[in-house]
């Protein structure tokens, strides 16, 4: 890793303190307005990092990459709990929108300019923008920024690009050419650190305005965590996806009660959020773990315990059908809780535009919204169906490619890196990696996930691409660790 100091009076260590105070106090006066509750996670998280970065600016001196991931963390995790109205002409209409808005812009503006200054001290750093991978989310970014040119809402299209352009600068800065091996050790730390602040969000919110944090499902009587805080459906598939990869940390060495305590807490909030999308991704990302270290027995012998403990306890079986079907109606499982008549809506949408699509975001918040009934349609609930609908067949064909090339690179580092017996520092973040696009596959199915308006997922699938192209220039020579100490750092 580079050697390179931060002091308090470089260009980054002042935007950083500079950024930061200005979040801060975007909060404050936020406070005034109606979300206040919904960012009290995110502000103490903000207030955090400025505290770390003025204490250790200060002293003298901070290791750039300890930002980089800090920067990667928060990147992934403020826009959960700071929701964007669903409003879709919130932005057309309104220059001055709701709190909630600015101060997302804040964030991203911070971290775009964060991005920039590091990107300016080694601008070699650009070149990993057209790398073997990561040029396909290269293309999906200017695909984004072309289709304001046709959308019906310039204006919301170039803000989510923007946020696009920012989640790939800050690619660029957490990549380093020089220490692929490190990159990736660092991008999975820092993965898992926005992943956990995130439910660390919305546990600090659901302690200080409970109301807020847990919902009932169309006054059914089904309680699910997430409420106004946070969507229950992307809640469910953070804190799921965060139990997947921390499931793989409990089969490494040594094995610690907080790991185990930590896995139980992100399995328990998932299921309390009862996103059954983000709760099947998860399963089949915890199944991968297991083959991965041939623990499959342990699927069977958990599937037999539960039939027992249901076949002997037919009240707890009634009540767990319940609470997973939420007392919806048999039509309503049948339509996927409503997705196939939206599903529907988006196709007629696409024939009409098969090439370009309805532009980036836009598509979904203004004409998806406006054929809906009551005008508000959550998006498409597919990212399959979305990029279509957001940038035709040609963002489709984009996407595609991206995601075929990820996958190819990640099954042919799997087979060449990964031995249970004693698996390499990089066959470990290789399995860590499949995860994550395992999870975001599947729940792609019921969310418009990575092809929606850019949050975690996007930010993620780009950080993948990134870490695919350094898993190619490492060579076929991963570095060899004993079975027992795999779970230390390199």
């Amino acid at each position: 890793m580079s050697a390179r100091v931060y002091h308090a009076t470089s260009p980054a260590g002042l935007l950083t303190i500079a950024g930061s105070s200005a979040a801060v106090a975007a909060f404050i006066l936020a406070g005034q307005f109606e979300h206040a509750a919904r960012i009290w996670g995110t502000a103490l998280i903000i207030l955090a990092v400025a505290v770390i970065a003025w204490r250790f600016a200060v002293l003298g001196r901070l290791r750039l990459e300890h930002l980089d991931q800090w920067a990667w963390a928060i990147m992934i995790s403020h826009t959960v709990i700071i929701n964007i109205p669903r409003d879709a002409t919130i932005l057309a209409e309104d220059l001055a929108p709701s709190a909630a808005i600015a101060i997302q812009i804040v964030i991203w503006g911070v971290l775009l300019l964060f991005a920039l200054a590091r990107s300016a001290r080694d601008l070699g750093r650009l070149r990993s923008l057209l790398g073997p991978t990561a040029r396909y989310a290269t293309m999906f970014f200017l695909l984004a920024v072309a289709s304001s040119a046709y959308s019906n809402g310039p204006l919301i299209t170039l803000v989510w690009s923007f946020k696009l352009g920012t989640i790939l600068l800050l690619c660029t800065v957490l990549f380093d050419r020089t220490d692929p091996r490190q990159t990736l050790q660092r991008f999975v730390d820092a993965t898992q650190l926005g992943l956990m602040l995130i439910v660390l969000q919305f546990l600090v919110v659901a302690v200080l305005s409970p109301g807020t944090a847990v919902n009932t499902t169309d006054l059914r009587g089904i309680w699910r965590a997430g409420g106004e805080v946070m969507a229950s459906t992307k809640l469910s598939a953070a804190a799921g996806l965060a139990a997947a990869l921390q499931l793989v940390d409990l089969f490494m060495a040594p094995r610690t009660m907080r790991k185990t305590v930590l896995f139980i807490l992100l399995v328990g909030i998932m299921a309390a959020a009862l996103g059954r999308g983000g709760i099947l991704a998860t399963a089949l990302g915890m199944t991968m773990v297991l083959a991965a270290f041939r623990r499959l027995r342990l699927i069977a012998a958990a599937t037999a315990l539960v039939i027992i403990v249901l076949l002997f306890s037919p009240w707890l079986a009634e009540t767990s059908g319940e609470i997973l079907t939420r007392r919806q109606s048999e039509a309503e499982m049948r339509s996927l809780t409503g997705r196939t008549y939206v599903w529907s809506i988006t196709v007629d949408l696409i024939r009409e535009r098969p090439l370009l699509g309805w532009g980036y975001v836009s598509g979904s918040r203004i004409e998806l919204s406006r054929l809906f009934p009551g005008g508000n349609s959550g998006g498409s609930h597919n990212a399959y169906l979305e990029v279509v609908l957001a940038l035709g067949a040609i963002g489709a064909l984009v996407l595609g490619g991206l995601l075929i090339r990820i996958c190819i690179t990640l099954a042919r580092a799997l087979r060449s890196r990964w031995t249970v017996l004693a698996p390499s520092v990089i066959g470990i973040q290789v399995l860590k990696l499949a995860v994550i696009l395992l999870v975001l596959l599947v729940e792609g199915m019921f969310e418009s996930s990575f092809s929606g308006p850019p949050r975690f997922e996007a930010t993620l699938l780009f950080g993948v691409a990134f870490c695919c192209d350094g898993i190619a220039m490492t060579g076929d020579s991963g570095r060899r660790l004993d079975s027992f100490s795999v779970g230390q750092r390199p």
